[in-house]
């Protein structure tokens, strides 16, 4: 992932709880620092519901690094595609 998406999503997720960030999500930047992309798909996969709530990190993670189930950018999958729908919607 390019540094300057991983900024975004720094930056995205610095922005939340009062500035405190979303610890998950910091895991997730800093493997993505590291260029490690198989283990930032891992938390995301392991870890995704503690983003939900957080509807555009949630949507930023789904766009560039893939649906949590499957790990596939723009998943056919229905019920992927339905996910990335609600959140697409609700921003």
């Amino acid at each position: 992932m390019e540094k300057e998406l991983i900024d975004k999503l720094d930056e995205l997720q610095t922005s939340k709880n009062e500035g405190r960030g979303i610890s998950c999500v910091q895991d997730i930047v800093h493997y993505l620092c590291k260029g490690n992309i198989k283990e930032a798909k891992a938390i995301w996969s392991w870890d995704g519901d503690k983003i939900r709530q957080y509807s555009d990190v949630d949507l930023f993670l789904i766009e560039n690094l893939g649906c949590r189930t499957h790990g596939r950018i723009n998943c056919e999958d229905e019920r992927c595609k339905e996910v990335k729908n609600q959140f697409t919607n609700s921003n």
